[in-house]
């Protein structure tokens, strides 16, 4: 487990290390939610013309995925393991390099943004992926540069990134499957 936490903290200090004044907003801004609105309203839009009025239930489920998601890395994981996070933990807290002071809460094991982003991915991937090829890639892009940016401002670790994309992948996934059965009937 030391072992993991070491190359954890290396690549970590040296994605963080990257640092620059562009890079800072760049990617202060790809962690930001509502810099990602313009692609939420393209999504729904595509969304309602793809599927019509079968749609509205997508976009429900859709919202359901990312609560889904977000309940379960923030309240369940996070609180459970209490893995402090790297801006957060003595000893390396003051090796990080922070943009706007920002320090994310306590606890990072797994990464919200991470669990969030790659489910909405995955539940919307085979949606858009017969009809709509590039938006399910553009997901995926957005899920990786969003996750990126945790390790880059310093709040997360790799790992808890990494965790965070598996435990997204695996609702969205199972929320695909259980939506298709229901949506067949």
């Amino acid at each position: 487990m030391e072992f993991i936490q070491s190359i954890d903290e290396k690549i970590l200090l040296i994605i963080n290390g990257l640092n620059c004044d562009i890079l800072d907003s760049i990617m202060f801004w790809l962690s930001n939610t509502w810099f990602w609105l313009p692609l939420y309203i393209i999504l729904i839009y595509q969304i309602l013309k793809n599927y019509g009025k079968k749609g509205i239930f997508i976009i429900i489920i859709s919202l359901l995925v990312i609560a889904i998601c977000d309940q379960i890395a923030s309240h369940l994981i996070k609180n459970t393991v209490q893995r402090l996070r790297p801006s957060h933990s003595p000893g390396l807290e003051n090796l990080l390099h922070y943009v706007n002071n920002y320090r994310g809460g306590k606890y990072g094991f797994v990464s919200s943004h991470a669990a969030n982003s790659f489910g909405l991915a995955a539940f919307l991937f085979k949606f858009f992926n017969d009809k709509k090829k590039w938006l399910s890639y553009f997901l995926i892009i957005a899920a990786i540069l969003i996750s990126y940016s945790r390790i880059y401002l310093g709040v997360h670790f790799p790992s808890d990134v990494f965790a965070g994309a598996i435990v997204g992948v695996f609702i969205g996934f199972i929320s695909y499957i259980i939506f298709i059965k229901k949506f067949k009937r």
